[in-house]
């Protein structure tokens, strides 16, 4: 009998060491992609998550271990449809000053202009010849995947224009997957950029 107390109290022991063994590597932190670019826009610097760098962009202070950093130079406006007079016989008397009388009375109907392909400017430094670019997006505050679009090689001495992908989530969670050497092709879905093995995760910042 003593035996047997002796040993259920030695596995009580051992069952508890386990368990709080298990419990000190835990830091309370959340180790994921979403609080990684949330903090490395936040702070300006970079930060490391899933074995890639992620770094803010338009940053002093965000420079990536390789040495690469990136600015954004511009984006283009959101496309807007607007009315195109288009005629449906007879000699057309709108004008751009035309009023809407005047436009039904002519025969015209509202077309939508061709939509121009979003698109962001982006000076990324530090990089060699052999490195290409693309934006990768999803919905912001989401867990969905990241949708991308074409990789581009970067432009010596300048910025680079990149295509967002289309079409572009409102509100739009955007980063910019470097890579040194370029891949040969970009899955157009990823669960995590870092499956992507990209060299560093530029985080584009809120419009």
């Amino acid at each position: 009998m003593r035996t047997r107390r002796r040993l259920t109290a030695l596995l009580g022991v051992l069952a508890l060491a386990a368990a709080c063994g298990g419990g000190s590597g835990s830091t309370g932190l959340i180790d994921s992609e979403g609080a990684t670019i949330d903090h490395v826009r936040q702070t300006g610097t970079c930060a490391e998550s899933g074995g890639a760098d992620f770094c803010a962009t338009n940053s002093p202070n965000a420079t990536a271990p390789g040495g690469q950093r990136a600015s954004v130079v511009l984006t283009t406006p959101k496309p807007v449809a607007t009315p195109t007079p288009v005629s449906t016989g007879g000699e057309s008397t709108s004008s751009p000053r035309a009023t809407p009388a005047a436009t039904a009375s002519s025969g015209s109907i509202p077309t939508v202009s061709p939509t121009p392909v979003p698109t962001v400017r982006v000076l990324v430094e530090g990089f060699g010849p052999d490195a290409a670019c693309a934006v990768a997006s999803r919905a912001n505050g989401s867990d969905d995947p990241w949708r991308t679009a074409p990789l581009a090689d970067l432009a010596e001495g300048g910025p680079t224009t990149f295509q967002l992908t289309s079409p572009v989530p409102e509100p739009a969670e955007l980063v910019l997957l470097c890579f040194a050497p370029a891949p040969a092709t970009l899955p157009f879905e990823l669960p995590a950029l870092s499956d992507s093995n990209p060299t560093v995760v530029f985080v584009l910042p809120d419009e």
